[in-house]
């Protein structure tokens, strides 16, 4: 996977993390403050870290080869927008 924030990147490593966007993670119950989404998986896959000339929107790259070697499934969208999603 190439990173475009050294800050992800530990030990040559980042980990994809697969939330499931429908469980709303247990809240902080001193602020009521959102916490994200539950955690359903994480595949930990070797990175190289690349800081682009400009800016992109993106914390990295990686391609549907390695995506799918790390056991996701790939699609578009009617848009052409890709997705992922973490595999069986």
């Amino acid at each position: 996977m190439v990173v475009t924030n050294p800050a992800f990147v530990r030990e040559g490593h980042v980990s994809l993390v697969a939330q499931d966007v429908r469980k709303p993670a247990p809240g902080n119950a001193a602020t009521g403050a959102f916490q994200g989404y539950q955690e359903t998986g994480r595949t930990d896959v070797a990175a190289a870290v690349l800081e682009p000339v400009v800016e992109v929107q993106y914390y990295g790259v990686v391609s549907p080869e390695a995506a799918a070697a790390a056991g996701a499934n790939i699609y578009a969208d009617r848009f052409g927008s890709m997705y992922v999603e973490r595999g069986a």
